[in-house]
């Protein structure tokens, strides 16, 4: 990276056109040159699953006691998704399949990117609102999401497994 300024003189300008004047010493530095290797992706992964990172997470939480739900009134579901090496943007967005008896609704999802000194880590937050429309056991599927570790050069899973969830009433 080449930075390229002029540091004024230690005189005084007597009028504001003095100021555009090209007066001043010139000064350019220059950082020290980095080489990076940028490795191909391994041809026997998929592009659409290539996901590199240096570690990935994906955790649930839950707003209720899934065990005790009531029909009609809903419980919020909040994965979180840690990825350092990946900006929250490159995260895929998570499909939620239907589950007959239940009704599940997604919000927008929320990202924040945390910028470190050895790197970033991206977090995204998606909450689900899910109402059971009547009695019973709904088994929510499990989520695995499939990523590259760039420190192993072996394909991991980061996984939330499924859940029961009971509605009575």
């Amino acid at each position: 990276i080449v930075f390229e300024g002029r540091v004024p003189s230690g005189r005084r300008s007597s009028s504001l056109f003095d100021q555009f004047m090209q007066s001043g010493t010139l000064k350019r530095l220059r950082s020290k040159s980095i080489s990076v290797t940028v490795k191909p992706r391994p041809a026997n992964v998929a592009a659409d699953k290539w996901l590199p990172a240096e570690n990935l997470t994906i955790e649930e939480d839950w707003s209720e006691d899934i065990a005790q739900l009531r029909t009609g009134e809903p419980v919020t579901r909040t994965l979180t998704i840690n990825a350092t090496g990946l900006t929250a943007e490159q995260l895929n967005e998570i499909e939620f399949p239907d589950i007959d008896g239940v009704k599940q609704y997604p919000d927008k999802a929320v990202t924040e990117n945390q910028r470190e000194r050895d790197g970033i880590t991206g977090i995204k937050q998606i909450k689900v609102a899910m109402i059971p429309t009547q009695a019973g056991r709904y088994t929510v599927p499990e989520i695995r999401i499939p990523w590259w570790n760039t420190r192993s050069g072996k394909q991991e899973f980061a996984t939330v497994p499924e859940s029961v969830i009971e509605a009575t009433g």
